[in-house]
C-alpha cells in the first residue's frame, strides 16, 4: 500500500515550526513568566480576600458598634420602634448624622469662613463597643455637655485645618455657638479617618436637636 502525501499545509506548519524553534527555546521564557505572574496574582487575590473576610468576621461587632444596627432616614424612631428594640436589646444608643453648615468671622479677609460639615450627634451610650479617639484623652461625656450654656464638641483635623482653629476654639455651628473641647481621631463604628473627606464633628444628640 502506498502512504498518502502529507498535507501541504501541515508540511507548512512543521516548516514554521522548526525554523522558530532553530534559536532554542530562549523566547518561550516570556510565556513561562506570564503564566507564573498569572498564577501569583490569582494567588495574590484570593489570599486578600481571605484575610478581609476573616477580619470582617472577628471584628464585625466592633466595626458595626454592636450586634445589630437599625437605620432610618430623614426621621428619627418612633416611639412604637423604640420599644421594639428596647425589648430586644441589653443595651441600645441612638446617634444622628446631618450635614451642617459651620461659620467663623474671617479676621484675616472679608467675608465669613463658611464650610459644610458633617455632623453626628450621640447619646450619653455611645459607643456600645470600643472607644472614640480623641486628643486630648478626655471623656467623651465631658467633651459633648453643655457648660455655661455652650455644648462641646469633638471635631476632625480636616475641620480645624479648614478653619484655621484648635482645640479651645470656638465656631458656629447650624446657628449655634459651640467649642471645639479635643480632636476626633477616631471612631470605632467607622472606618478610616475622621473628616476624610469632609470635615466632621462629634456632637450630643441633645446638642443636635
Amino acid at each position: 500500500m502506498t502512504p498518502a502525501p502529507s498535507n501541504p499545509t501541515t508540511r507548512a506548519w512543521l516548516r514554521i515550526a522548526m525554523r522558530e524553534l532553530a534559536g532554542g527555546v530562549g523566547g518561550f521564557w516570556i510565556y513561562f513568566a506570564c503564566l507564573a505572574l498569572g498564577a501569583w496574582a490569582i494567588a495574590a487575590a484570593g489570599s486578600v480576600t481571605e484575610a478581609f473576610n476573616r477580619g470582617l468576621s472577628q471584628q464585625s461587632r466592633t466595626l458595626l458598634g454592636g450586634d445589630a444596627q437599625l437605620s432610618f432616614s430623614q426621621r428619627e424612631a418612633s416611639p412604637a420602634e423604640l420599644a421594639w428594640m428596647t425589648e430586644r436589646a441589653e443595651a441600645l444608643t441612638r446617634s444622628a448624622s446631618v450635614d451642617v453648615m459651620g461659620r467663623i468671622a474671617n479676621e484675616g479677609g472679608p467675608g465669613d469662613i463658611i464650610r459644610q460639615i458633617d455632623v453626628r450627634g450621640v447619646d450619653a451610650l455611645f459607643p456600645l463597643i470600643g472607644e472614640v479617639q480623641l486628643d486630648p484623652a478626655l471623656p467623651l461625656a465631658a467633651t459633648l455637655e453643655k457648660r455655661e450654656g455652650v455644648w462641646g464638641i469633638a471635631a476632625s483635623q480636616t475641620l480645624l485645618d479648614e478653619f484655621g482653629l484648635a482645640v479651645g476654639g470656638r465656631l458656629e455651628l447650624g446657628g449655634v455657638d459651640v467649642d471645639i473641647r479635643a480632636r476626633l481621631d477616631g471612631e470605632p463604628d467607622r472606618l478610616g479617618k475622621p473628616g476624610a473627606f469632609q470635615p466632621s464633628a462629634l456632637i450630643a444628640l441633645d446638642a443636635l436637636r
